[in-house]
């Protein structure tokens, strides 16, 4: 035990803030692709 932190502890604490960091991240792209989803003008034509 280090600092009163167990090292099992620190890991679970760094990957909830990469979780903390992804998830606002996420929710933006999710929202933008329904956005641009729904209006065909936006939307890129592949042949």
């Amino acid at each position: 035990m280090q600092n009163g932190i167990e090292k099992q502890d620190q890991g679970a604490l760094v990957g909830g803030g990469f979780v903390l960091l992804a998830l606002p991240i996420a929710f933006y792209e999710i929202i933008q692709h329904m956005i641009y989803y729904t209006q065909p003008r936006l939307q890129k034509y592949i042949i």
